[in-house]
């Protein structure tokens, strides 16, 4: 086992962790975090060092605290021309010291939606938006729609005119959200959300860490939401094949919503 990174980066072959120093508490707050989470990563490994390891490579695009707990979205640049997106959840709590609860990844693709890149699309918080109306809105969608089934009510919680999606394999706006979710939750091996683990919330930002079938594969998935007077307006995802993942890689129990 070899350390790398900020004050220690764990890599085996079936696991990693990043242990991130806070240095007295300075990375607690919100400003400034994703952009210093990313000076922290050039500092060690600038271009020119040869002591970063091959798939050490990324740039944080979002992030946000949820005490205990730290969300990131980020592409990881593991070889040249290879881009790959991953949503993580880590933890703070005295002594995990940047452990990882869950982390899904998978690979940029050019498809229907225009923005394949998976990160593209609104990256700073509105710090005036009210966390709770957040979390109320994402659960509220997630109950009914994502885990009940229930398409129709994407019209309660998703704004018609401003809701955009940056998943590669549906058409960006609200109609081609809908239709891609009406379409898989109709087939005979219907899209479903087995269980939900952690939803985090700062702002105007939730995610949520969960199991789903699709097309009889069992998989992990995140979905990020941002939310605006009370309406989901952007959402971002990852899902990842069970198969894929090592079982310390996301080490939290699920359970259903």
């Amino acid at each position: 086992m070899a350390e790398y990174g900020y004050s220690g980066r764990q890599l085996t072959k079936t696991r990693y962790a990043f242990h991130i120093g806070f240095g007295g508490g300075r990375m607690n707050k919100q400003a400034g975090l994703t952009g210093e989470l990313n000076e922290m990563r050039h500092a060690r490994y600038g271009e020119e060092r040869p002591s970063a390891p091959p798939n050490f490579q990324f740039e944080v695009v979002r992030s946000f605290p949820d005490d205990p707990y730290l969300f990131m979205h980020m592409v990881q640049f593991p070889a040249p021309g290879v881009q790959w997106v991953t949503m993580s959840l880590l933890s703070m709590e005295p002594g995990a010291t940047g452990r990882i609860v869950h982390q899904v990844t998978n690979r940029q693709v050019e498809r229907d939606n225009p923005d394949f890149t998976r990160v593209a699309g609104t990256r700073a918080l509105d710090a005036a938006a009210d966390t709770k109306e957040t979390h109320a809105a994402v659960i509220g969608f997630v109950s009914q729609v994502l885990s009940g089934g229930n398409v129709a009510a994407c019209a309660d919680w998703l704004d018609r005119d401003c809701f955009i999606t940056h998943n590669p394999y549906m058409l960006a706006d609200y109609q081609g959200f809908v239709q891609f979710l009406d379409e898989e939750m109709s087939r005979v091996d219907a899209l479903r959300y087995v269980c939900i683990s952690d939803v985090v919330a700062y702002h105007d930002f939730a995610a949520v860490f969960s199991v789903i079938d699709f097309r009889g594969h069992e998989y992990r998935a995140c979905d990020l939401f941002r939310v605006e007077d009370g309406k989901i307006v952007e959402h971002w995802d990852i899902a990842e094949r069970a198969v894929n993942q090592a079982p310390p890689g996301n080490d939290r129990s699920f359970m259903p919503l």
